[in-house]
């Protein structure tokens, strides 16, 4: 499945530079205010060419509409190697279009849409602000089996030596965060850095 990413408005880029080149400095995008300038350059560069590609365009149409209304309804041999001309033209000029189309939409794909003007401008995560809370944290009780004990599920990565092939492996009442499962207590096969679960007594 592929996504397309949600660009900012391209009037925007063209009518408040400045703002664009704040929100790509406070978060930290992949472009510059001198990115900036450019595809504003590559914009004004790729608007002219269509303007231009749109009258050669009209005046091809404008040839062939005369070119009909000659006697015999076949255009003059003037009007023939103009139309000629102004097809290689177009052709051209659609090339240099399509290049600084490419140019333009690798570039601005990049800009970052703009931040929300109330969030906090950080370099960091430390930085983050608490936007809201609700509740009261509090300590859950652990729940104990009939038999006494208190099972637990805990990750364990399997250093070197036997694999679990989806086995529960038992380690020591305590063990916390990740478990680390030595080779000892895997029955058979390689390992190669694979992961198991451990059920903790």
């Amino acid at each position: 499945m592929s996504y397309t990413k949600v660009m900012i408005d391209i009037q925007l880029l063209r009518d408040q530079p400045d703002i664009v080149k704040a929100a790509c400095r406070d978060k930290n995008a992949a472009v510059s205010a001198a990115d900036i300038d450019h595809l504003i350059e590559i914009d004004a560069r790729r608007r002219e060419l269509l303007s231009r590609i749109e009258e050669l365009r009209r005046e091809r149409n404008e040839i062939a509409d005369a070119g009909r209304d000659n006697e015999g309804g076949r255009p003059a041999q003037e009007q023939i190697a103009r139309g000629k001309e102004l097809k290689i033209e177009v052709a051209e000029l659609e090339n240099k279009y399509a290049e600084l189309e490419a140019e333009f939409y690798a570039k601005f794909r990049e800009v970052p849409n703009l931040p929300s003007a109330d969030v906090p401008v950080g370099a960091t995560e430390d930085e983050n602000v608490v936007a809201s809370h609700w509740g009261e944290a509090r300590e859950l009780a652990s729940s104990r089996s009939p038999t006494g004990r208190s099972p637990r599920r805990a990750a364990g990565s399997i250093k070197s030596g036997g694999q679990s092939r989806g086995r529960a492996v038992r380690v020591p009442q305590g063990a916390a965060g990740e478990a680390t499962v030595r080779a000892d207590d895997v029955r058979s096969g390689p390992v190669d850095g694979r992961r198991a679960h451990c059920e903790v007594d």
